[in-house]
């Protein structure tokens, strides 16, 4: 995932893209997950209408006693992403191998960063949490990626109160 410039991509080929890439990692790991593991697309490219730069975001949700071994398992076969949180709740993992960028976050359910899937719900749910969404993101197109991750969390932390 790039650190250059934020640059919105054709949303409907992006989510069909996306779509699929999800079908394949689903079938490739889900099973070195623990049971009762909730894999989930999240992100832009699993809410329609909504603006993406065409990556894949996937949350894999634990409870607290199987995170350690899901941990154990996407670090046997995923690349950690450096740049992000990893401590005893989360672990944000890059995938290699799809058509498009994949992020996997490996989150204990329930925790302090367990939100993607409720935003993604929050934005299927309000059109108009969707269109400030969208405009956030057309704001920052073609400026630099930092500036973007860092008005995409404000934004994201603005709505849910967090």
């Amino acid at each position: 995932m790039s650190d250059g410039l934020f640059k919105l991509a054709e949303a409907d080929a992006a989510h069909r893209i996306a779509a699929e890439a999800f079908d394949r990692w689903r079938a490739a790991f889900q099973h070195q997950l623990p049971t009762g593991t909730d894999i989930q697309h999240v992100g832009a490219t699993s809410v329609p209408g909504a603006l993406t730069k065409g990556d894949l975001d996937i949350a894999v949700r634990v409870g607290p006693a199987t995170f350690k071994a899901a941990r154990d398992g996407l670090d046997r076969t995923h690349v950690q992403n450096l740049k992000s949180v990893r401590d005893e709740t989360f672990a944000a993992y890059e995938a290699d191998g799809f058509a498009c960028a994949v992020g996997v976050q490996l989150v204990v359910k329930v925790s302090r960063l367990d939100v993607f899937e409720s935003f993604r719900q929050a934005l299927l749910s309000d059109a108009g949490l969707l269109i400030a969404y969208n405009a956030m993101k057309q704001t920052y197109d073609g400026q630099s990626m930092a500036a973007y991750r860092a008005a995409k969390s404000r934004f994201i932390a603005e709505r849910l109160g967090l």
